[in-house]
């Protein structure tokens, strides 16, 4: 689940355990993009939930093609920020 959205990365939780670091391939679905931006990122930090049943991460795009970079920073501009990602 993603809890914030920018044009440099993005903050979700999961239940995946990723150590600081990892190259993350995302898979970022857009209202109205015809397919998924295929985003490379890395693990830049992490915190387990206090519950403990999932940790939170901040993910930083570090390969982004110039157009999908564009158009994710229009969303996040105009305040769309409700993506669906798949890694």
């Amino acid at each position: 689940m993603t809890t914030d959205l920018s044009a440099g990365g993005v903050s979700l939780s999961t239940t995946k355990f990723l150590p600081q670091d990892t190259r993350v391939l995302l898979l970022l679905s857009l209202p109205d993009l015809s397919s998924p931006m295929r985003i490379i990122s890395r693990v830049a930090w992490l915190r387990p939930d206090p519950v403990g049943e999932s940790y939170n991460y901040g993910l930083q795009f570090t390969v982004i093609a110039s157009s999908d970079q564009d158009a994710l920073a229009g969303y996040v501009e105009r305040g769309v920020v409700r993506p669906v990602i798949y890694s």
